[in-house]
């Protein structure tokens, strides 16, 4: 039943046939005037309702620094009491903003507001006051939502807000890093299975500013399937077997890297080999990856232009034996003729 309803209107109504008694007369009703009843009944409806916006606007680009001002809407759009209604906003999960201020305060941590009991028709509203960190990539997603809750009902959610990061001065663009993994070799080019294997990791800065303090490359050699890392603070640990894993033997830090400039990085050391013959290993290269707690685990040593190019995937299968891939030989069979 829609919310806004708040009488439901009861008629009943009571009638008969015209009828013939034994003597063949007709039967009718003598008084009608009273045959229709009406009474109304209020609704008791329970719901909660939540709404979140912001400034500036959602879905629009905010810098470094900047501010964002979330306000969120509640209600309780019902008839029934809500008792024990509590507010929660749900922040960033990656941190990329700092509270500067909540209105009226939390009463639980820095984002839960026990709002108590909330009479039909009561709202409210909290305004809560955020600051950009700085630094952030470009093309980064901050995101906010919240949900309302009542243990006479369920739990309402409002619509995540999002706004993207652009670090700009003015109309100008603001000089960035952009590491960027261009290709990835090794050598011997065909290696057998446990053969020391060294590795050439091909990485440029496409950006205007110069990298110029020493980050993190990383080489991964996993058995396929497998999956990649996920962010610059999830380390797919070299070669694992089972939950054994080495990369320190897997790590190239350079002192830097100039704008507009590339470098070949050179991985190797015990153990840095495809183990099994006759297997599909993946091949991953990533740059800048995360030394935490000394860098950011979301976006790792730099604030890049672009965050979408750090990682690259090759695959490579080891020989089957001396012999090469096993060999299948089927017999060629004629019908007639000669």
């Amino acid at each position: 039943m829609p919310l806004e309803i708040e009488e439901i209107l009861n008629t009943v109504q009571i009638n008969y046939p015209p009828m013939l008694d034994a003597l063949m007369q007709r039967i009718t009703d003598p008084q009608l005037d009273n045959n229709e009843a009406e009474w109304i009944n209020p609704v008791a409806a329970i719901g909660l309702a939540i709404k979140k916006d912001s400034v500036p606007p959602p879905r629009t680009v905010v810098q470094p620094g900047s501010l964002i001002t979330y306000t969120l809407y509640y209600t309780n759009v019902g008839k029934v009491l809500a008792v024990e209604t509590v507010l929660t906003d749900t922040f960033d999960l990656e941190g990329d903003y700092t509270i500067v201020s909540a209105n009226p305060p939390p009463d639980e941590g820095n984002n839960i507001w026990h709002l108590g009991a909330l009479a039909g028709r009561e709202s409210g509203k909290v305004e809560i006051v955020v600051q950009v960190n700085d630094p952030l990539p470009n093309g980064w997603e901050l995101t906010n939502q919240a949900v309302l809750y009542s243990p006479i009902d369920k739990a309402y959610w409002s619509e995540v807000l999002t706004h993207t990061v652009m670090n700009t001065i003015g109309p100008e663009p603001v000089p960035m890093v952009d590491l960027v993994d261009k290709g990835l070799r090794w050598e011997p080019t065909r290696p057998t299975a446990g053969t020391p294997v060294r590795f050439y990791g091909s990485i440029n800065n496409e950006g205007d500013r110069a990298a110029d303090s020493p980050f993190w490359a990383e080489v991964y050699i996993k058995p396929a399937p497998s999956l990649p890392p996920t962010r610059p603070a999830d380390h797919e640990m070299g070669f694992c077997v089972g939950t054994v894993c080495d990369r320190y033997s897997f790590l190239a830090r350079p002192a830097g890297l100039p704008a507009e400039a590339g470098a070949e990085l050179l991985f190797q050391g015990p153990g840095l080999s495809f183990p099994e013959e006759c297997r599909v290993y993946d091949i991953y290269l990533q740059v800048d990856v995360a030394d935490v707690p000394n860098d950011n685990p979301y976006w790792g040593h730099y604030a890049e232009a672009d965050e979408s190019n750090n990682l690259i995937h090759l695959a490579y299968m080891t020989p089957c034996g001396p012999e090469g891939p096993p060999k299948v030989f089927l017999p060629i069979i004629t019908s007639g003729g000669k």
